[in-house]
């Protein structure tokens, strides 16, 4: 994964931290909402033996993808910590450095 680059002419720290940690806490919700969405058998009854397991292969794929989209997203998060305790800090008025 390419991750940004904390630059002049870039966006701020801050800006990517805080748009990067609202998209984990939505995706978070919307792992949640569609783990609870998860099919049952009694819905798919009409349409034969294999309707509900195939039902929940798809749905656990669709898990699967947001799950791994969130620990990219986690990965990213690290980084962008990484990139707030390395940076350097400016001297405080009338200390030396």
């Amino acid at each position: 994964m390419i991750a940004p680059v904390i630059h002049i002419k870039g966006s701020t720290l801050a800006t990517l931290r805080s748009e990067n940690d609202g998209a984990r806490c939505a995706l978070r919700i919307a792992i949640e909402a569609l783990e609870d969405a998860a099919p049952r058998a009694r819905d798919f009854e009409p349409l034969g033996s294999g309707a509900f397991g195939e039902a929940c292969r798809e749905h656990g794929a669709r898990v699967s993808r947001l799950k791994a989209t969130l620990r990219e997203l986690d990965e990213l998060g690290e980084h962008l910590d990484d990139a707030y305790y390395a940076r350097e800090l400016p001297p405080r008025r009338g200390h030396a450095t």
